[in-house]
């Protein structure tokens, strides 16, 4: 991530484009290719801790079948939530694809990518928040003291902290 602080990349203002040297585009293309690898790393960590958290929650949830099923429902949201927003990151928002690392790009959509960091905040915190509806029932139903039913929601609920950030980050 810190190289992509210190490396230029195809994110150029439209009305007042830069004069380049070529040795400038180079860095400038090898900067967008590397936002490009980071973007599709960052989906595919957040997408896999998702899935994991899905797995784990299927495994609590097993003895009751509505409550599997939800995690059943909110899985295949999460799977679908992922495929569409990599079809339309991938092959529909930036054509051709190069255009991704041009220098300049033929559309502000290939380097500023704003239609995707829309789709993906959406994407992202539904999902977010339904994953974290899932243990609210187990919650209800567990038999345990009150003050350790209170220290068990609080650790679930910090995953409300992480949709709050990235709400903010988007």
């Amino acid at each position: 991530m810190n190289v992509l602080h210190t490396t230029n990349t195809n994110l150029i203002d439209p009305d007042n484009p830069p004069v380049l040297t070529a040795d400038e585009i180079s860095q400038r293309v090898f900067g967008s290719k590397l936002v490009l690898v980071v973007e599709q790393m960052q989906i595919a960590t957040t997408w896999l801790v998702k899935a994991c958290l899905l797995i784990m929650y299927s495994r609590l949830t097993g003895f009751n079948k509505i409550q599997a099923l939800g995690v059943k429902l909110v899985a295949c949201y999460v799977a679908f939530s992922f495929v569409l927003m990599e079809i339309l990151y991938l092959g529909v928002w930036c054509r051709p694809f190069n255009q991704y690392w041009a220098v300049p790009p033929k559309s502000t959509q290939c380097s500023a990518a704003t239609n995707h960091l829309i789709t993906n905040a959406v994407l992202n915190i539904s999902s977010d928040v339904f994953i974290l509806l899932i243990p609210l029932p187990i919650f209800a139903q567990i038999n345990i003291a009150m003050r350790k039913k209170i220290v068990l929601i609080g650790v679930f609920a910090l995953g409300s902290f992480t949709v709050s950030r990235r709400r903010h980050r988007q």
